[in-house]
């Protein structure tokens, strides 16, 4: 792991999803998405794991 923060933009809620989910099987485990489906209470939980690291 390089410590470098992704980003991955995309129009499609099931796009994103699938690139998470790809993390995960890699190991990968601190990743997110955040999108329009959200709670904002979801939402801020979300940012702040991306703030946090």
């Amino acid at each position: 792991m390089t410590g470098a923060l992704t980003v991955v933009i995309s129009p499609l809620v099931a796009l994103l999803a699938d690139q998470v989910q790809g993390m995960e099987r890699t190991g990968i485990s601190s990743v997110v998405t955040i999108n329009g489906m959200l709670s904002m209470p979801e939402r801020q939980v979300a940012l702040d794991r991306v703030r946090l690291g």
